[in-house]
């Protein structure tokens, strides 16, 4: 692997990948972390900086003792993500994120954690 190369990858082991999204609410400055769990995924790394390769070999190479945070990657995107299992909302007074929106927060930022290992695939 080498700078600009590009890698399709998924999650090794069924159910785990955490989705995490982040709202904001800046006028009573609060945030709300929301967690979704899925079964699967597909993901896209580009590698920018040396320092991602590395990281992504040995993620790659140690297997289910390794998660995979797509946030440690500069060009990092989610291709596709299969049957979610759960969803938990920090804050028990709203039940999904159209109940965030319509009280007042904004979407600020998302990432996900790949667990248990990853494997190549294909896109």
């Amino acid at each position: 692997m080498k700078l600009s190369d590009q890698v399709v990858f998924s999650n090794l082991n069924k159910k785990s990948i955490l989705q995490v999204e982040i709202f904001e609410n800046s006028t009573q400055n609060q945030t709300v972390r929301v967690e979704t769990y899925w079964r699967s995924g597909l993901f896209k790394i580009t590698f920018m900086h040396d320092y991602e390769i590395e990281a992504f070999e040995e993620i790659l190479n140690g297997g289910d003792d390794y998660e995979l945070e797509t946030d440690d990657f500069e060009l990092c995107e989610m291709l596709e993500t299969l049957d979610s299992q759960s969803i938990e909302i920090e804050d028990s007074k709203y039940m999904n994120q159209n109940d965030l929106e319509n009280n007042g927060y904004d979407f600020l930022k998302e990432y996900y954690i790949i667990f248990n290992g990853i494997k190549l695939d294909k896109e």
